[in-house]
């Protein structure tokens, strides 16, 4: 079975029919998805779409772009209503920094909070790291020791770091979920060659990324990562898809 550990099925422009892709999921083997919130709105959304559609995970997050933009009065907000329901999530996610918005302080500042509530929780953190990749290590790693120490359920969405980073990030047990983008990107097939196979996850970040550009991508996509990771680990497709989804269930099923 599929696993997609990282997706966005709330953006009604691209998914106007929740229920035609569910059901599309259901026929293409898709067992679960990640749906990843951004801030309070859409993690609500992910919330209703779960209770319609039990593959459909909710992930509750806040997007560092929110961090950055909204005042400290609304961050609070998010941050209480991520505290209320993170019981209903098996994810906080996505979360991270990004450099091509202001106030990088200000965004490691929420990043601590959103960080004790997973490390507390032992919920999995969805990591966005755009521009910023050094900086999300070394945040998460001081705020992960201080918060639990041992705590590593971190998964490294769509990591454009080198492969420096990408080596210190696999030797603390983090997890790299590869996007359906790998058949186009030698820099995912790097990240495939570097990390082990038992921190390897998939992804789409639906309704980004896909395999084919211009196109709107969908969790089926996903199989194109298993295709990609399958050949450079020298396995079959089949037994990469079993090993993909040990890896999802001991992270978000346990």
């Amino acid at each position: 079975m599929l696993t997609d550990s990282h997706a966005h099925l709330f953006m009604e422009d691209w998914f106007p029919d929740i229920d035609a892709v569910a059901s599309d999921c259901r026929k293409r083997r898709v067992k679960y998805v990640v749906n990843s919130g951004l801030e309070s709105e859409t993690n609500r959304k992910a919330l209703e779409a779960s209770k319609k559609h039990k593959l459909f995970l909710p992930a509750l997050g806040l997007y560092p772009g929110e961090a950055s933009e909204k005042s400290e009065k609304e961050l609070e907000s998010e941050i209480g209503f991520l505290r209320e329901n993170i019981s209903k999530g098996y994810a906080v996610g996505e979360i991270g920094l990004d450099g091509t918005y202001p106030f990088i302080e200000k965004q490691k500042k929420w990043l601590s909070k959103l960080l004790e509530i997973a490390a507390k929780e032992s919920k999995p953190a969805i990591i966005h790291s755009r521009k910023a990749e050094k900086d999300v290590i070394e945040c998460i790693s001081e705020e992960a020791e201080k918060k639990k120490p041992g705590y590593n359920k971190i998964v490294m969405h769509c990591f454009m770091g080198n492969m420096k980073l990408v080596k210190r990030c696999a030797e603390l047990g983090w997890f790299f979920s590869i996007p359906a983008i790998c058949g186009r990107s030698e820099h995912f097939k790097s990240i495939i060659r570097t990390v082990p196979m038992r921190q390897l996850l998939t992804e789409t970040d639906s309704p980004f990324l896909a395999p084919a550009r211009g196109e709107t991508n969908y969790p089926w996509n996903v199989k194109v990562a298993i295709r990609e990771i399958a050949k450079i680990k020298q396995i079959t497709e089949e037994e990469c898809e079993k090993i993909v989804f040990m890896n999802f269930s001991r992270l978000f099923l346990v």
